[in-house]
């Protein structure tokens, strides 16, 4: 092994060791291998300066998204929806690919999020009757296990109801299944 990181046959780095460096440059002995010395790879962290901006940001979005009419923010959660509807299979995929979850109960999860999430737009006026959006944004943690059917679904009745909302995804799998306005035509759905 070389002191730049363990080198494949090929003599290009090995994925971990990649992957850690794109991920994060900072030493982080938690997320060292313990035999071998190098990272582990991992998903993307923040430092405390690009948190406190994405916070910052996502205040700046709700004190415009609160104020969107509720036909619109319909409109803009069913255009998310069928978004989510025509990738379906991908995002099940996903969650195979990332937490082993198997096909069927993928397939469920999607599902779940989805239809859960329209039984919300096809009847949210009572709900919402003499309430108004939140000061702030909406903080979620996820599970790593459903991320469709609880973190997706929570996101989107969240934003439904008037509020930008801020996810925080699994630490173990499912991340790139959970949403992102980069990832969903903002045009179509969120501000």
């Amino acid at each position: 092994m070389s002191r730049r990181g363990p080198r494949g046959l090929s003599g290009r780095p090995c994925p971990q060791s990649l992957g850690r460096r794109l991920a994060d440059r900072r030493a982080d002995p938690a997320r060292d291998h313990p035999g071998r010395r190098h990272p582990i790879a991992g998903a993307p962290r923040l430092d405390g300066t690009t948190a406190q901006r994405a916070v910052r940001a996502a205040l700046d979005q709700h004190r415009a998204w609160r104020h969107v009419p509720l036909p619109e923010r319909r409109a803009r959660i069913a255009a998310t929806l069928d978004s989510l509807a025509e990738h379906r299979e991908l995002l099940a995929l996903l969650l195979v690919w990332e937490i082993g979850k198997p096909w069927r109960l993928a397939l469920a999860d999607v599902d779940r999020a989805i239809d859960g999430v329209r039984w919300y737009v096809d009847g949210i006026e009572p709900m919402l009757a003499g309430r108004a959006p939140l000061d702030g944004p909406v903080s979620n943690i996820a599970s790593w296990n459903y991320p469709m059917s609880v973190l997706v679904h929570a996101l989107l009745v969240q934003a439904l109801a008037g509020n930008a909302v801020i996810a925080k995804t699994p630490t173990d799998g499912a991340w790139p299944a959970s949403p992102s306005p980069r990832r969903w035509p903002p045009a179509r759905a969120f501000p």
